[in-house]
């Protein structure tokens, strides 16, 4: 009895990892959604209105839940502690802070980071543009791949727990 107790929980163990996988691909679709209206939100304050960086890091928050709009808000609070305008070495800082922000995010921040800050207006809207671009093909990619994805991490889990309980038995 105690065994088939064991093999019910292994499966059942396999299956929540399988379902944790396909939680945090749904999460990952959900964060590039969400830079990229970050993204869309900053080149339209950065266009019309010539919001300072500060301040953007102030306004997308707001706009943008989860954790982007966490990176924006300390990417703010690393602009006003530090001296210097080092927009890469702030946005490290704001990354490390979230080491939940999904990886193709992460890197499109970093790329970002590199733009923002420059004397030329015109060369950090065409910088946020091509991000926004790619942004839209990973998110493109990422959309039409999740269906699968996510069944085959919930059959991933529960056959591999089956698999494992049958060993154990």
């Amino acid at each position: 009895m105690i065994r088939w107790m064991g093999a019910i929980i292994v499966i059942v163990a396999c299956g929540c990892c399988g379902c944790s996988m396909a939680r945090s691909y749904g999460e990952l679709e959900h964060s590039l959604r969400q830079l990229l209206s970050a993204m869309e939100l900053m080149h339209c304050q950065m266009e019309y209105r010539l919001t300072t960086l500060p301040e953007l890091c102030r306004i997308l928050p707001s706009a943008c839940s989860g954790i982007v709009g966490k990176v924006f808000s300390d990417l703010g609070q690393e602009l006003e502690r530090q001296e210097t305008m080092d927009i890469s070495l702030c946005m490290e800082e704001a990354l490390q802070k979230n080491p939940k922000l999904p990886v193709p995010c992460a890197r499109s921040l970093r790329r970002l980071s590199r733009i923002l800050g420059q004397a030329d207006l015109q060369l950090q809207l065409r910088g946020i543009t091509t991000e926004m671009e790619r942004m839209k093909v990973d998110l493109r990619q990422v959309a039409a791949e999740r269906p699968g994805r996510v069944k085959s991490y919930r059959a991933l889990g529960i056959c591999g727990g089956i698999a494992l309980a049958i060993v154990l038995l």
